[in-house]
């Protein structure tokens, strides 16, 4: 009812308005109910949004620590590798041609 009338408060005559009441007596705060709802509606969706944003960056920060760790893990397989290839080498060249 009282949207109603804050819509409609246009219609009432000035003088009635004065004479209704002592002026400043009361402090009346209306808002809106539905641009209120739409707005916490769009506040829920954009704490939605964040929220996931969120999460996102968290887990691309986990996958970006998880891909440093196996190249870290394929560059030590690589170097062992390349050592033991090395001894290898060595070994066959120590042996030498039987003849």
């Amino acid at each position: 009812m009282a949207s109603l009338i804050a819509e409609n408060s246009y219609l009432i005559p000035e003088e009635r308005k004065q004479n209704y009441a002592d002026a400043g007596i009361f402090l009346l705060s209306v808002t809106d109910l539905e641009e209120l709802s739409q707005s916490e509606e769009a506040n829920q969706v954009l704490d939605e949004v964040n929220a996931l944003k969120k999460q996102l960056e968290t887990k691309l920060a986990d996958h970006k620590k998880s891909v440093e760790e196996i190249n870290k893990k394929v560059d030590e397989i690589k170097k062992d590798q390349e050592t033991k290839f090395g001894e290898l080498k060595t070994i066959i060249i120590e042996s030498g041609p039987s003849v």
